[in-house]
This record gives C-alpha cells, structure tokens and sequence, in this order.
C-alpha cells in the first residue's frame, strides 16, 4: 500500500531519517538515504514524499519505493537502472582485474626468465666478434674492464688535458664531445701524444 506523507525527521551525517503519513499522526516510518532518488538533493525535514511500508527481518516498520513528486525529475529511471547495472558489472569485474593483473606479471616474469639465455649468449656471440674484427685489423685487443677502471670521462675533450695516448684512446672511444682527432682517422693527439699512430 502506497502512503503520502512528509519527512518528519532527518538526520544528514548518518543518511536515515522518519516519515510520518498524512492522517497518522502519531507512527513514524524509518526510511535510508538509499531509497531517495539518486543525483537529487538531500531530503529535508517537510519534504513531501510518497512511500511503502514494509516490514524487515527482525520485524521493524521501514519505508520502500520512495518517490518525491515536488522534486524535478533529473533524468529518466532507465538510465539509473543502467548506471547501477554498470556500477554492479565494475565491481564484480574488479577481482578478475586484479587476478588479470597478477597473472600478467608472471607471465612476464617467465617470459624475461626464459628470454634471458638467450639474449645473453647473443651479447656474449656479438661482442666476441667485434673482437675478432678488431684482432682482425691489427688493433690490439685490450680488456674493456682495465681501461675503464683506470680512466673514465670525467669532461675533457682536448688533447691539452691528455696525459698519454692510451687515455686519449680511451677518451675518444668512450666519452661524447671530444675533439682530439681532427682528421678523423681514429687516431687521437697525433701530434701531440700519439704520433706516428702508435
């Protein structure tokens, strides 16, 4: 059965107030937020609405189907049954989300797991033909590591900061911006540190 009546009471901060039908004075009906019109305003103490009654699980009086005539309709019921039907899908798809996320980084785990021999041995197969090209054109082949811990760019660039023609080497094969090999023949100093191309 459907009642008019007013808000009686209402409190904002915990989302529930009372209803009091017309010609009843004295009964007050509990009544949620959640029953209001979604996207209105707030209900307010005198709002004229019309409700049902029915009764909970533990036998108490609480207001259903809640409409409020003297508000402006705001949009039609099929897109708010449309937005919570799609609020519903979100949330139940979130789980599968995080799961979908979880999976995802194993598979790459394993992926990179599995790449990784092979990635390394190319590396270790490209570098050992680059020094088979340099033992190739006569350039002595020198440990990478024995040079690079005795030197290391520290922002010079002319021949003038060298003090010999192994750290101008190193300095052109290794750090940016150098101007030590004006012909640019790849050898560095010429007439300085590293003449005769020694």
């Amino acid at each position: 059965m459907r009642f008019e009546g007013v808000v009686s009471r209402w409190n904002d901060e915990r989302g529930f107030g009372f209803l009091k039908a017309f010609g009843n004075d004295d009964a007050e009906v509990f009544v949620h937020i959640s029953e209001f019109p979604k996207g209105g305003r707030r209900p307010a103490v005198g709002e004229r609405v019309l409700f049902e009654v029915v009764t909970d699980e533990k036998g108490k009086k609480k207001a259903k189907n809640l409409f409020c005539p003297d508000r402006p309709k705001t949009g039609s019921d099929k897109a708010d049954k449309q937005l919570h039907a799609r609020r519903r899908r979100l949330k139940a798809r979130k789980p599968t989300s995080w799961l979908g996320s979880v999976f995802g980084v194993v598979l790459l785990v394993i992926g990179a797991a599995v790449a990784y021999p092979y990635v390394k041995k190319e590396w270790s197969e490209r570098q050992h033909r680059q020094e088979l090209s340099q033992m190739s054109n006569g350039t002595p082949v020198a440990p990478v590591q024995a040079i690079s811990s005795v030197y290391r760019c520290d922002g010079r660039t002319h021949c003038s900061q060298m003090t010999s023609c192994e750290e101008a080497k190193f300095f052109i094969n290794n750090c940016p911006g150098t101007k030590m090999d004006s012909d640019n023949d790849g050898v560095p100093c010429e007439s300085q540190w590293c003449s005769g191309g020694r």
